[in-house]
């Protein structure tokens, strides 16, 4: 199947926007009505496949002077125009399906696809009514989990997208400055969801034409890489799960309790099993499970047309989200995704409590995982754990606290020591049992202390 390119653009509504350009690409011209066209012609001259979606800003047919332009007379169907003149005599009936007007808008001829955002300020019409039309109460935050969200469901409706450019040579400001950020938290989403999976992550582009001035006859579009390192970082913290602090931001309402507990689980889980990776305690892992890819798929899918539906309740005001609150979830739930696909892929499932792991099994198993992350550090430290744990001679074949096997000065039993935790990879001898079968050496926790446990990890996140 072709590899696909999809470009975004902020759309435009202004005297000469159907007026064409001649835009330089590759040393070769092509004349387009925007830049983003230009841009896809130029791929499909190397057999490669590109679509275009626009978005539009839903102020821009509130613009008095496109219905004095001679030129725009001259671009455009009379039908569009008096459309446009419909509008700034009824704004109000326009804004409950703006849609309707940009369907008819000439530049979707050549697009893939539309779609309109919010926009901020207030505009002047023709209306006795409504002469100004405040859009005060919309928010720039708004508009950037709009475009956002927007891109990754467009993601997710293609299939082998090999590039993803956003072209920012059209728009006012703050819509350019929108799509610009929503880029930057794509690109760390990508990162975060292919972990370890470089060639699944499609290249993220900015694309940008040389101002257009009168002098000028020809505009040429530049192509920037844009390149975010992801960090192993978690992007929530066990204050904002302990206390339902970030889930009670999400859904604040009491008929939301359900959603907001089945997200509070899904986070908690997920911090429990960063913190494993991070902080090199395995066999938490392996004792405590994880969600399947399918739920947290299902999970981020509902999240997201929740998310949509309260920011397109209206077109006149934008809900005013907590940006913050839902990039951290969004972040969250595509790294707890690709954190599970990374240990899907290396064999990592919860084991039986009754056999528990084989001790080099996981050490052999976490040696890649640990590679793949860039914790050198880890594995060093596991195999030196395991070792140790291993050179052991009185094991016994019934399962026993690692406890039972070092001096009885060393340590009380029943006082799990969450310093001697972290230093041992999670093999704390109170809390971890172990036995020898056949020569091999298994271990797993006392189930009494996996809330404690996970306590420790979420803490240490």
């Amino acid at each position: 199947m072709a590899h696909r390119i999809l470009i975004y653009q902020i759309g435009r509504l202004d005297t000469n926007a159907f007026q064409k350009q001649s835009f330089n690409i590759g040393g070769k011209e092509y004349a387009s009505v925007l830049s983003s066209f230009a841009l896809r012609e130029f791929i499909h001259s190397k057999d490669e496949k590109a679509e275009v979606y626009l978005i539009y800003p839903i102020s821009l047919p509130f613009n008095k002077a496109l219905l004095k332009s001679k030129q725009l007379a001259e671009d455009v169907p009379i039908g569009f125009l008096k459309k446009i003149s419909d509008i700034l005599s009824n704004p109000m009936q326009y804004l409950e399906k703006p849609a309707e007007f940009f369907t008819s808008h000439p530049h979707n001829s050549e697009a893939t696809k539309f779609t309109m955002i919010h926009s901020i300020g207030s505009f002047e019409t023709n209306s006795t009514d409504y002469p100004t039309i405040f859009l005060n109460k919309c928010y720039y935050s708004d508009i950037v989990l709009e475009i956002l969200n927007l891109v990754i469901k467009d993601f997710f409706d293609n299939q082998n997208v090999e590039r993803v450019v956003f072209d920012i040579s059209s728009g006012q400001n703050v819509y350019v400055l929108a799509l610009t950020e929503a880029a930057r938290y794509f690109c760390a989403w990508l990162n975060l969801r292919y972990l370890g999976k470089p060639d699944y992550i499609p290249e993220i582009e900015f694309a940008f034409s040389d101002p257009i001035v009168a002098i000028k006859k020809s505009y040429r579009i530049h192509v920037e890489k844009l390149l975010i390192k992801a960090f192993f970082e978690s992007p929530i913290n066990n204050s904002e799960i302990s206390n339902y602090t970030l889930p009670r931001a999400i859904y604040p309402l009491k008929t939301q309790r359900p959603m907001k507990r089945q997200l509070h689980s899904v986070l908690e889980r997920f911090l429990a099993i960063f913190s494993a990776i991070k902080n090199n305690t395995p066999l938490f892992i392996y004792h405590n499970g994880y969600d399947t890819g399918d739920v947290i798929e299902s999970l981020s899918s509902e999240f997201n047309e929740f998310v949509m539906n309260q920011l397109f309740e209206s077109y006149m005001e934008s809900p005013g989200l907590d940006k913050e609150s839902y990039i951290k979830v969004i972040l969250s739930l595509a790294f707890y995704y690709g954190l599970v696909r990374l240990l899907c892929s290396n064999g990592v499932e919860k084991y039986n409590h009754t056999a528990g792991i084989e001790l080099q099994e996981l050490k052999q198993t976490f040696e890649p995982i640990y590679e793949t992350l860039g914790l050198t550090l880890n594995k060093a430290i596991l195999s030196h754990e395991t070792e140790r744990l291993k050179e052991k001679s009185k094991i016994s074949r019934e399962w026993m606290k690692v406890l039972s096997l070092l001096r009885i000065d060393q340590e009380k039993a029943s006082s799990p020591n969450k310093r001697n935790f972290f230093a041992h990879a999670g093999f704390e001898s109170n809390v971890t049992e172990c036995q020898a079968t056949k020569g091999k050496v298994f271990v797993r926790y006392d189930d009494k202390y996996r809330e404690t446990i996970k306590n420790w990890l979420c803490s240490s996140a």
